[in-house]
């Protein structure tokens, strides 16, 4: 039946991409935020300290400060900056640590800095000094960035609603109840992340939290949560919990128990998840670079920006659901944007 399962007793272990899994790498570190989180608390890659930011006449109107070289950031730079250009509007790009390097005095003339990635956004927030103004996008956890209702701010996040990524599981699969997910309760970014699923669950559904900093190692607290009675395995993008080895082991370790994973990022969904969501950088840097325009173009820095969530994509995995003995609803498949099926990736 269509978006029931069935007992499949295969191998299964095939199902996780190891092109999936290399391509993940680059997903995570710019959604997660980390590449490699401690084995408790916060994200390993902390924003470098130095002096405030500060706007000098002369040079381009727009710096945008890369968190990295990753290449969903490199992406969303560079539509960013064809954006920009059709707008008549000059921008540079630097990589944060560069930009610290030089003292952290950025570009003098510079009127507009933009945060590509969460660590230039929490480097630059405090930073910014009138009358330069700031936007950013692919940024995650934006209602704990303290970015929401400053003046000369504004720009486009990458989360995409709980409630959409549960409504995309009740899609995918109708008779599912129970929600399995790993969190930390030494982070602060994880319990956020456990309330927005708590306060976002479907009346009738259960979830099932297993806390990673409760156990001996990762690997435990995934073989615990994937012995639980869940329908499926939902992940966000906490920098904290996931990088590229743990989605790896959660891929196998689920695949082993016949568990479908919810992926966050079409990466994700590629390596080994049945379905899932993400964002897409190019959009994020063209939707970051209005954001900018508005703010080049309002009569004062203090003026209050714009804040948005992302467009979202959905990603589905063909492959896995043939293993896992699930039919993806026809509609469902359809409306995907990302359809990996072993004869190479369609787009819709």
């Amino acid at each position: 039946m269509t978006g029931t399962r069935r007992h499949n007793d295969r191998g299964s272990t095939g199902a996780v991409s190891v092109r999936g899994v290399i391509a993940l790498a680059a997903a995570v570190y710019a959604l997660a935020g980390s590449p490699g989180a401690p084995a408790g608390g916060e994200s390993a890659s902390k924003p470098p300290t130095s002096r405030p930011v500060t706007s000098q006449p002369g040079s381009p109107e727009v710096l945008a400060v890369l968190s990295s070289a990753a290449g969903p950031y490199v992406q969303a730079e560079k539509a960013m900056a064809r954006r920009l250009s059709e707008l008549g509007r000059s921008m540079e790009a630097v990589q944060l640590d560069e930009l610290v390097k030089r003292g952290g005095a950025g570009r003098p003339g510079v009127r507009v800095y933009v945060a590509v990635g969460t660590r230039a956004a929490a480097w630059l927030h405090p930073r910014i000094k009138g009358p330069a103004a700031m936007a950013y996008c692919m940024v995650t956890g934006l209602a704990e960035s303290g970015l929401l209702g400053r003046p000369g701010r504004g720009g486009v996040c990458t989360d995409v609603p709980v409630k959409a990524q549960f409504e995309l599981i009740a899609r995918a699969l109708p008779s599912a109840r129970a929600i399995g997910m790993l969190y930390r309760s030494k982070s602060s970014r994880s319990r956020y992340v456990l309330a927005r699923a708590r306060k976002s669950l479907p009346k009738g559904w259960r979830l099932y939290a297993v806390d990673v900093d409760a156990r001996q190692t990762v690997a435990e607290a995934i073989e615990v949560l994937c012995r639980r009675r869940i329908d499926v395995v939902w992940t966000a993008p906490d920098g904290s919990v996931y990088n590229t080895a743990v989605v790896r082991s959660l891929l196998l370790a689920a695949m082993r128990r016949n568990r479908p994973v919810f992926g966050f990022s079409p990466a994700f969904v590629r390596a080994g998840a049945l379905v899932g969501v993400g964002i897409d950088p190019a959009r994020q840097g063209r939707r970051a670079a209005e954001e900018t325009e508005k703010l080049l173009s309002a009569p004062s820095p203090s003026q209050p920006g714009v804040h948005v969530g992302p467009d979202y994509r959905i990603a589905v995995n063909l492959i896995v659901a043939e293993k896992l003995g699930i039919r993806l609803p026809d509609a469902l498949v359809k409306r995907a944007d990302f359809v990996f099926d072993g004869k190479g990736r369609r787009n819709r």
